[in-house]
């Protein structure tokens, strides 16, 4: 039998609060042999009946040994893997069905509060449109998205705007317009059948591969340094001193070249700086929608004055709506919009 230290290891979740539960109960799960679970199942109301010591039978034999075996390795794995201040209920009189049972209990998480904490962290993700590509790429903000859509669907919590929250968000990257107009057409037609949430991450990882490489390609044919270029600063090719400027009039005329180039580049490159300066700051001072002050979107994509429902809504954003609809301007906006989509807009994506 394996000893306490070396079950202990360091890559093992240690069970200390409600937020380590899901994973701790998911490794010690793993680690018993399916045809096994049933005498440890804590979700399982009908408690299975252990195995009995064998008689005759060489198959009730190995199994029984099996069984005992694995109940004494996970027993010892939950001693070594609890926190000190949750091991109260693990007394050596109770099986290990109940050990877990009441580990479950004491530090599992609602379903509810569950949920709540998905819808909160994904609001938290979805609410900012993105102008540009993340910082490093898109590869943890997809992990973290698709881990959000994972949990969703394990707790019974349907994120069921996911397709169009997702244009929202990613549909001002330069490289990535035209593809969400066309996702963006497909919702409105109700044809988002062939999107996936795998479909599109992957789709995002390989644009922006795509565009790493068009980088890539843009460094690797910056124009080269000729021979006039060091001829005219005195230095050849080869490393020797270039004959004196003066005895060639060429020599002459491209060193005043290359030295005046490098002031009208540098005036041109600052100019060029701040005029990108201003057009990332024009671009970034987006006005709130005019229905209920959100930042991720305009008025003609507000689920609130379209009458769709979506997972990012919030209360103080539902709460400004119903106020700003207070103004007999703002109910005509919405009831021209509301014209607009098809008759069935209102359906589940």
């Amino acid at each position: 039998m394996a000893s306490s230290a070396s079950i202990a290891r360091s890559d093992l979740v240690i069970l200390s609060a409600p937020s380590t539960w899901e994973q701790w109960y998911e490794e010690t799960r793993s680690a018993v042999p399916d045809q096994l679970w049933k005498y440890f199942n804590p979700d399982d109301d009908t408690e299975a009946i252990e195995p009995e010591t064998p008689v005759r039978p060489k198959e009730e034999a190995r199994h029984w040994e099996k069984y005992n075996d694995v109940k004494a390795k996970l027993r010892e794995r939950i001693q070594s893997t609890v926190a000190p201040q949750r091991k109260a209920t693990l007394r050596s009189i109770y099986s290990v069905r109940k050990w877990l049972t009441d580990l479950k209990a004491s530090t599992a998480m609602p379903l509810g509060t569950i949920q709540a904490n998905i819808q909160h962290e994904y609001r938290k993700l979805m609410g900012t449109a993105l102008l540009d590509w993340p910082s490093g790429g898109p590869t943890i903000w997809l992990a973290k998205w698709e881990e959000l859509i994972s949990q969703s669907i394990r707790y019974d919590e349907p994120l069921r705007t996911w397709l169009r929250d997702f244009c929202l968000v990613w549909e001002r990257v330069p490289e990535l317009s035209n593809y969400f107009s066309t996702v963006q057409t497909s919702i409105d037609e109700l044809d988002t059948d062939k999107y996936t949430p795998a479909s599109i991450s992957a789709m995002i990882q390989r644009r922006w591969e795509h565009k790493k490489q068009g980088s890539m390609l843009r460094v690797a044919n910056k124009p080269r340094a000729t021979r006039s270029a060091f001829t005219a600063r005195g230095v050849t090719l080869n490393g020797e001193e270039a004959p004196d400027a003066s005895d060639n009039p060429d020599a002459t005329a491209a060193g005043a070249a290359i030295t005046e180039k490098p002031k009208a580049s540098s005036k041109r490159k600052h100019k060029s700086q701040n005029e990108d300066s201003d057009r990332t700051t024009n671009k970034r001072k987006r006005d709130p929608c005019t229905a209920c002050g959100g930042l991720s979107h305009n008025f003609s994509k507000c689920y609130l004055a379209l009458g769709q429902e979506s997972d990012l809504i919030t209360d103080e954003a539902r709460e400004k709506f119903q106020n700003n609809m207070k103004a007999t301007s703002l109910r005509k906006r919405v009831s021209d919009l509301k014209k607009t989509l098809p008759s069935e807009s209102n359906a589940d994506e």
